[in-house]
């Protein structure tokens, strides 16, 4: 298999690992529930770009649901209100930026409002979205394939934490 960063290296695989213990390890230790979300899937594998560093996990199914945010909701710590990455990212931004933040949890944006950015967000979570949405935000229930069908354009594109979540291919 070829890297998905780096087309000419060849990626290095590192394991397998059963959907069914992931589901499992996810129930025990945080009680969230997931029996759903990979029943397809005979297993789950591990790869390493070489070259990169880049590691990652195929198949794309495997990629977190809706399902998953929703239930990660529950966690004050999943949806912090302050990330030392907000303030730092905030201060490389010009003024009046376009921005997007991918994974829109909602603190990053309403700090980017405050200092007078025009921004919106995408999230998977239809219950964050809505939460947002009902408090004056644009956010869209849409994945990055989804998004750039729209040709929608901004100055700047933020994600904090949510690049393991997403699938790339």
């Amino acid at each position: 298999m070829k890297s998905i960063l780096d087309k000419k290296c060849e990626a290095i695989f590192i394991k397998s690992i059963d959907p069914k213990e992931i589901v499992k390890k996810w129930k025990n230790n945080m009680e969230i529930e997931l029996d759903d979300e990979f029943k397809n899937l005979n297993s789950i594998d591990y790869f390493k770009c070489p070259n990169t560093g880049f590691s990652w996990y195929e198949p794309k199914e495997a990629v977190g649901s809706s399902n998953l945010y929703e239930q990660l909701e529950k966690f004050d710590w999943y949806y912090m209100r302050e990330k030392w990455e907000f303030t730092m990212a905030l201060n490389l931004i010009n003024q009046q930026s376009k921005i997007l933040e991918v994974g829109a949890g909602g603190h990053f944006l309403k700090l980017a409002v405050k200092k007078n950015h025009l921004a919106h967000g995408i999230e998977l979570n239809p219950k964050r979205a809505a939460n947002m949405r009902s408090l004056g935000y644009e956010i869209k229930e849409l994945t990055m394939d989804q998004l750039k069908k729209t040709n929608e354009q901004y100055n700047v594109i933020c994600a904090f934490q949510v690049l393991e979540y997403v699938s790339i291919h």
